[in-house]
């Protein structure tokens, strides 16, 4: 016998007991909760949208810890929609409020739309749409998004209304693309806005991959890939951003974890071949682009000092100074080290590194012969 809390009172008691022994609160054993029936209700004590079970007689609100009827909070639901304007007449707002960008407005809207037809997809997908973006990044939840899509997806079975439902799906990936850089630039260059700027763009490349399964439109499909592309090419920048340090602003540059940011370079090669097969051209622009990238996320001081490193080592070798040969070959080492971490193997970062191990090995094998002549 386990012991469990009451709903009610918060006592102790048997989790076979049928009612509570210190409130009488009913309580359910796991045969009967397999009969639970959760329907829509409303709290009458402080109006929360709660789901009640339609088989028992009184509940605790979890919003306000009421304890509240059944009936009276199916019974407040159901005069509420009753007094709410019809359905066409709220979305006609709603939807006026969302094409301007009031999306607080239109959350509210949309969620008496959903009250009247809960299983409209467009109505839940537009609902999701709004409580993400008016939530800040600590509560913005980029699964809850994802799913909501999928969840549109899925419960639209028309295959027209589907497919308007999907160009919807990137029109809103494309909306919040623009929604999170304009907020990005309207804050300072600090790591936790690149954070929330680089979550979005991920939620939107993610958007893109799921409506690409659906579409069958070869148009559409090529945006799509397009869109995956450009924003994994994004993602695998490393901006720089600005930290206070001894009262001082000190420059340093972001990066993504190591291992998602090889997730996010094999997606884009995925998509990169199969945008190829559809439109070569614009892959292979793609592709410098990304190559360019890739150049840019070389320190220009690590460039500077690989090359005098190398320089100095061609002057210094023939004049037999073994130790300032020794200092370069350790300068020439560290400066190669950034490049290999970040597989920079692109443009002339893939020549530089083939020239410097090639001087490093020559450089070398003439220390071990001047250790030999000693």
């Amino acid at each position: 016998m386990a012991l469990i809390k009451c709903p009610e009172c918060g006592s102790k008691i048997s989790d076979k007991a049928t009612a509570c022994p210190s409130c009488g609160y009913p309580i359910k054993n796991k045969s009967e909760k397999s009969n639970i029936k959760l329907v829509p209700a409303k709290c009458p004590s402080c109006g929360a949208n709660i789901e009640v079970d339609s088989n028992s007689n009184k509940t605790k609100c979890e919003y306000c810890h009421t304890t509240i009827l059944i009936d009276d909070a199916i019974q407040r639901l159901e005069v509420e929609i009753k007094n709410l304007p019809k359905l066409d007449s709220i979305l006609k707002i709603a939807d006026k409020h969302y094409s301007n960008n009031q999306f607080q407005e239109a959350y509210e809207l949309y969620s008496n739309a959903s009250l009247l037809d809960p299983n409209n997809p467009f109505v839940n997908l537009r609902k999701g749409v709004c409580k993400y973006i008016i939530s800040d990044s600590i509560e913005r939840n980029d699964k809850v998004l994802l799913n909501c899509f999928e969840e549109s997806i899925k419960a639209e079975k028309d295959e027209e209304k589907r497919n308007v439902l999907l160009i919807e799906i990137m029109n809103t990936a494309q909306m919040c693309e623009i929604f999170a850089r304009n907020l990005y630039n309207m804050k300072s260059d600090s790591k936790s806005d690149i954070d929330e700027l680089y979550s979005v763009l991920l939620t939107c490349s993610l958007s893109y991959e799921l409506v690409s399964i659906y579409l069958k439109d070869e148009e559409n499909i090529r945006i799509c890939y397009n869109n995956i592309v450009l924003l994994c090419n994004e993602l695998l920048k490393e901006p720089f951003y600005e930290v206070m340090k001894n009262g001082k602003k000190i420059r340093k540059r972001y990066s993504l974890p190591i291992n998602q940011k090889n997730e996010i370079d094999n997606t884009r090669k995925k998509y990169l071949v199969l945008l190829e097969k559809l439109d070569s051209n614009l892959a292979n622009k793609l592709d410098k682009s990304y190559n360019k990238i890739m150049t840019d996320n070389v320190s220009n001081g690590r460039l500077l000092l690989l090359i005098i490193s190398m320089l100095a080592l061609i002057f210094f070798i023939p004049i037999g100074e073994p130790l300032i040969v020794i200092i370069l070959l350790a300068i020439n080492t560290i400066t190669l080290i950034k490049p290999i971490h970040t597989k920079i193997y692109k443009g002339y970062s893939k020549l530089g590194l083939f020239i410097s191990i090639l001087i490093l090995a020559f450089c070398l094998i003439y220390y071990l012969s001047w250790m030999n002549n000693l």
